[in-house]
């Protein structure tokens, strides 16, 4: 189990049931389908990762259908993203790990989230 899981693990104090990742979760696709029932991949060309946990999404008009979100993964070049899947963490109170540098969002601020963890390659913001 690398870094990467086990912080996501941590964080997650009960058990994870679900997951979004835009993109390929940094690297980590295969790694963080161990951790969840199923996970929900949107806007990744490479399908090639073959799991009964993985469901390859087409399109974002099926966020708002996917129920209780735990975590969501945001690759640094999807950033784009957080706008419409502001519905789903709204909804749920998920967990927010973006690749990259932190950055300033004034709409997880506006929603009481924080970035509770900054490492080298990814930032989790959580509701505080």
């Amino acid at each position: 189990m690398t870094k990467f899981v086990k912080k996501i693990r941590k964080m997650t104090y009960k058990n994870p049931r679900y997951a979004i990742c835009v993109g390929d979760a940094f690297g980590h696709l295969d790694e963080i389908t161990d951790l969840f029932f199923t996970v929900f991949v949107f806007d990744y060309q490479n399908e090639e990762l073959k799991k009964k946990n993985i469901v390859y999404m087409e399109n974002e008009k099926f966020l708002t259908s996917i129920p209780d979100v735990d975590v969501i993964f945001v690759n640094n070049d999807k950033k784009e993203w957080l706008a419409p899947l502001q519905a789903v963490w709204r909804r749920y109170n998920s967990i927010l790990v973006i690749e990259g540098e932190p950055f300033a969002d004034k709409f997880l601020k506006h929603e009481r989230y924080k970035i509770v963890i900054i490492e080298k390659k990814f930032h989790i913001w959580k509701i505080t």
